[in-house]
């Protein structure tokens, strides 16, 4: 059996060899029997396109088709952001040949052509030809994207050999940003939520000091040494009091960004997941420049980063963001935050979290303002310091704005 296919395999590539033959080896092969036949019948009327055709011929192969080609290509940014625009000028070099250069440059699907055109067309004719053209691409995504190498493909100016195609090794990374958005404080109506944006409340962070602050029931993460005693045997509670001192420091924020399927709205440009990233990163430089403590969250990739401050989180934090791509996971993955409870409980955090308020949602919010309540042992007057804020990847004709308002009624009736 295996020798009968080896043989029939070889048949199919005779086969396809035969089919596949250049248009000159006909033609030749055409103009020797045309010859032959003048030659027969002592014809000049049937020689001479005989011998014109095979001087035709001779002509076509002794021309030889560009070589010696050399490509450079140059990048005014190599790193940018959303939106904004970078310009690529191709430079070429053909030292010898003669017939058409055609090079094409491949464009990753998070830029768009704004001007010029990636595809150029050269003849290459006795002189040595030098060539430059330039372009324009305007980026929309997000991420690392690799422009592949150069494609160069020579072709004979009569097609009388086969084209050659020279791929040039010249590949290229461009970092996309997120954008970021300048924001600024609004005053704005109240609302059951006491705690605004906190640019200058006082946060659990820091050394602590001195001054005594209060005592509460012991949670998971205080340190030992806090476990006043006295007070608890006095008490006769079964659960340990700590002593709790005020920290120095400004307010901490925890931002997080659901990244799970419910965000799965929207095209591969515009949806849900690219308007929270940049918003994500918008308002972690924001607090940061305010020197507030940014601490990150994202479910469905399960990324986590420490509260911190300073230059180098918002780096951190741009670093992770530029992962995010997709929704992922469960949208009852939000819960998991409080697996660091240790920071909840600690920093006491304003939880800013970026959704798309959806009836999925409703659960896995309720939930965590209940675990972060109990916590922080928040009563019901006193409210949770969470704001949620809605990402749709549309715009919103005036009608839908009541719908839109009446599913954010909705959650906050939940909470």
């Amino acid at each position: 059996m295996g020798e009968e296919s080896n043989v029939e395999f070889e048949k199919n590539i005779n086969r396809d060899r035969i089919v596949d033959l250049h248009p000159l080896t006909e033609i030749s092969s055409y103009a020797l029997l045309l010859l032959a036949y003048g030659l027969l019948i002592a014809s000049f009327n049937i020689i001479y396109p005989g011998v014109i055709a095979l001087l035709f011929i001779s002509i076509a192969l002794f021309i030889i088709q560009p070589g010696g080609i050399t490509v450079e290509r140059e990048f005014s940014h190599s790193q940018c952001r959303v939106g904004e625009e970078i310009t690529i000028t191709t430079k070429i070099k053909v030292e010898k040949g003669l017939g058409l250069i055609v090079v094409r440059e491949d464009v990753p699907g998070a830029f768009v052509l704004k001007k010029g055109s990636n595809i150029h067309i050269f003849f290459k004719g006795l002189r040595r030809l030098e060539a430059r053209y330039t372009y324009t691409l305007k980026a929309v995504l997000k991420g690392e994207h690799r422009f592949p190498g150069l494609r160069v493909e020579s072709i004979h100016p009569l097609f009388a050999k086969e084209s050659t195609i020279h791929v040039i090794e010249d590949e290229k990374v461009v970092k996309v940003l997120p954008i970021i958005y300048p924001l600024r404080r609004l005053r704005t109506p109240r609302t059951r939520s006491k705690m605004v944006i906190p640019l200058t409340s006082v946060s659990r962070l820091g050394p602590q000091t001195t001054d005594f602050a209060e005592i509460r029931t012991y949670v998971y993460g205080d340190p030992i040494k806090f476990i006043n005693w006295k007070v608890t045997a006095r008490s006769g509670s079964r659960v340990p009091l700590v002593n709790r001192y005020e920290r120095e420091g400004k307010k901490t924020v925890m931002i997080i960004l659901d990244a799970t399927q419910n965000m799965n709205m929207g095209t591969n440009i515009y949806n849900s997941i690219e308007y929270g990233v940049a918003a994500t990163a918008s308002l972690s430089y924001f607090f940061l420049k305010k020197g507030l403590n940014v601490s990150l969250y994202v479910p469905g990739y399960e990324y986590f980063i420490p509260p911190l401050t300073g230059l180098r989180q918002f780096i951190i934090i741009l670093k992770q963001l530029m992962n995010v791509n997709n929704g992922v996971g469960s949208v009852h993955d939000i819960g998991n935050v409080t697996k660091y409870r240790r920071y909840l409980v600690e920093y006491v955090p304003l939880i800013v979290m970026l959704t798309n308020v959806s009836p999925q949602i409703y659960t896995p919010v309720a939930n965590l303002v209940k675990t972060y309540s109990g916590l922080i042992k928040s009563s019901r007057t006193q409210g949770v310091p969470m704001i949620l804020v809605d990402v749709f990847p549309f715009k919103l004709e005036f009608e839908d704005y009541t719908g839109l308002a009446l599913k954010v009624y909705k959650v906050e009736k939940e909470l």
